[in-house]
């Protein structure tokens, strides 16, 4: 087996591509957060549309992303705002078995939000809910 070298220049604009995906949770949950964070609309086809896949487009919603499922044609689309998120407060539902909700949306989104000083999270280990609130200080 031979390893051949691929070198990667960084792009020199805005990319514009198609790339399809084979329906996965993980994937499909991780391509949701990447269209929440990007600018404009991203379309995620082939998407797996299931409880945990639901949960994080409930969540983006609550989050104040527009987003749309078409369950026909296994496509989403998320309309993301360049990194801002805009809702001031949510509350997310982030059941023990949505670990990709917990895991994705509560970590790096609201990491973003806290570091710009949006809003604040909290959170039981044992919770289902994780409220985030306005930032009070």
């Amino acid at each position: 087996m031979t390893v051949e070298e691929l070198e990667i220049a960084p792009a020199r604009g805005p990319l514009h591509a198609a790339i399809g995906l084979p329906g996965s949770k993980s994937i499909t949950n991780r391509a949701l957060l990447l269209a929440a964070m990007a600018s404009g609309q991203s379309t995620i086809e082939a998407a797996l549309l299931s409880d945990d896949t639901g949960a994080m487009t409930d969540a983006l919603r609550a989050l104040g992303f527009r987003v749309e499922v078409d369950e026909a044609a296994h496509r989403i689309s998320v309309h993301g705002l360049g990194g801002a998120i805009p809702a001031s407060s949510a509350e997310l539902f982030v059941d023990g078995g949505f670990a990709q909700v917990r895991n994705n949306v509560v970590t790096v989104l609201t990491q973003r939000a806290i570091a710009a000083d949006q809003i604040d999270t909290t959170a039981a280990a044992t919770s289902p809910l994780v409220p985030i609130v306005p930032h009070s200080g």
